[in-house]
């Protein structure tokens, strides 16, 4: 299982993980890889004899040490790992947990307002994690249902450009059931319900200074 902390763990960028269920696995994999440059010192005489790693035996080097070139491609490498176990240090498993609730819980009020809204829809209604799909819809659902094939999803794709352009925001663009939606990925702690209301005005503004779709 992989997991990147960059995004919901509130971590500057770079730093990700692989969770596996047997450690070996890793070792029996990247462990092989040892050329002569790598020989000597702490774990010398296993690597010089040349044997094989065992599934279960743990990645220590026999003066204790973790030799992390065993258990991936780099050799060398930051101690990426630092900074999120700072952030769980401070914060907590349950403060941790509390900030990615708030985010579930924005993206359901996001999902919230466009189910209110006329000029806008949303996939899933109910998110269930941070992500939600949705896209405007110029002259409301009865007005999107009369535009040409196409012309809807190119309105999603002005939309995003100008939201970008304008520095207010950024979303990205999806396919999602043949159709093009803006998708909001909310990993933000200090974002809020206002914001969330701030950026569908923002929207409604900049579609209308765009060109009708048609």
């Amino acid at each position: 299982m992989t997991v990147a902390p960059h995004k919901w763990f509130f971590q500057a960028y770079d730093i990700g993980g692989l969770v596996v269920r047997e450690g070996g696995h890793l070792e029996r994999t990247f462990g092989s890889r040892r050329p002569e440059y790598y020989r000597g010192g702490a774990g010398s005489a296993t690597a010089a004899a040349g044997d094989q790693p065992t599934p279960d035996a743990g990645h220590e080097t026999e003066a204790g040490r973790l030799d992390f070139y065993k258990l991936g491609f780099e050799g060398t490498r930051r101690w990426r790992a630092l900074k999120l176990w700072m952030s769980w240090k401070h914060l907590g498993t349950e403060g941790l947990g509390r900030l990615v609730a708030a985010n579930v819980d924005l993206a359901a009020h996001l999902a919230r307002r466009c189910a209110e809204a006329t000029d806008f829809e949303a996939l899933p209604a109910t998110p269930e994690l941070s992500v939600v799909c949705f896209r405007h819809l110029p002259g409301g659902r009865d007005g999107a249902l009369e535009l040409p094939p196409g012309a809807l999803d190119a309105h999603q794709d002005r939309l995003q450009a100008a939201l970008e352009a304008s520095g207010e925001g950024w979303l990205s663009t999806t396919r999602l059931r043949g159709a093009t939606y803006l998708r909001a990925g909310i990993v933000n702690y200090l974002a809020t319900e206002d914001d969330i209301d701030y950026l569908l005005e923002v929207l409604r503004y900049l579609a209308g200074r765009s060109d009708p779709p048609g």
